[in-house]
């Protein structure tokens, strides 16, 4: 919105015209950052759940060829 040819159109515009279009503007911009933000929300989530059940964990039993009591 800060763009010479974004001004110039602007500026064309009647003033209640003019006030409209530019807080539909900012309000386009401001929902789409919204949803950038939940969607990476999600994704980070995601990938979160599939770290949890992927990475290795400790065995609880003893190794391969440990001897074992008996």
């Amino acid at each position: 919105m800060n763009s010479d040819s974004y001004q110039e159109a602007i500026g064309t515009l009647p003033p209640d015209i003019r006030g409209e279009v530019v807080r539909v503007a900012e309000e386009s911009f401001s929902l789409g950052v919204a949803d950038a933000m939940g969607v990476t929300a999600v994704l980070t989530l995601l990938a979160a759940v599939v770290v949890f059940f992927v990475w290795p964990r400790r065995a609880r039993r003893a190794p391969a060829g440990a001897l074992r009591e008996t």
